[in-house]
C-alpha cells in the first residue's frame, strides 16, 4: 500500500494555478499582451532600469513574466540562466478569432489559421518572448 493512501482526503480548496514566465526582458511582451490584446497590467515591479516582474490580466485570465536576473538573484541555482529555454505553448480560447487578426500585423505566424478535427479554428503566433501562442475559437 502506498504512502500516500493513507494519508486524509485533502480539505483545502486550490485557488489559483499561474504559471511564471521566465525572459531577460519584460518591455517587449508588454506591447504584445497590453497593445495588441488589451489585457490590463496588475502589477508591476521594476528594478534598475527595467521590469522585473508583472502580472497582466484580463477578466480571470493572467500572464505572469519575471525576469531571468531577479530570480536568480531571488533563487540563486533554482534556474541555470542560458541554459532554461522558453518550452512552453499558452493555449488562448477566444470568442472571436476574427476580430483579434488585425491586432496580430506584424507578429510571426507559426501556424497559419487553421481549421481542427476538434471544431475550433487556430492559430500559432509567437509573442516576443519567444513562446508560441495558440489563439483558438469555436467561431
Amino acid at each position: 500500500m502506498s504512502a500516500l493512501a493513507t494519508l486524509p482526503p485533502l480539505q483545502t480548496a486550490f485557488r489559483r494555478l499561474s504559471t511564471v514566465l521566465l525572459v531577460d526582458r519584460i518591455e517587449p511582451c508588454m506591447e504584445f499582451w497590453v497593445d495588441r490584446l488589451e489585457f490590463e497590467v496588475r502589477l508591476q515591479i521594476g528594478g534598475d532600469d527595467h521590469l522585473e516582474f508583472a502580472i497582466l490580466g484580463r477578466g480571470d485570465l493572467e500572464v505572469v513574466y519575471r525576469t531571468r536576473d531577479s530570480l536568480h538573484e531571488d533563487t540563486p541555482g533554482l534556474v541555470d540562466g542560458e541554459t532554461h529555454q522558453p518550452w512552453v505553448v499558452l493555449y488562448l480560447q477566444v470568442d472571436d478569432l476574427e476580430e483579434l487578426l488585425p491586432r496580430l500585423e506584424g507578429i510571426e505566424v507559426v501556424v497559419p489559421m487553421r481549421e481542427t478535427i476538434l471544431g475550433t479554428r487556430e492559430i500559432f503566433i509567437r509573442e516576443p518572448s519567444g513562446r508560441i501562442v495558440s489563439l483558438s475559437s469555436y467561431n
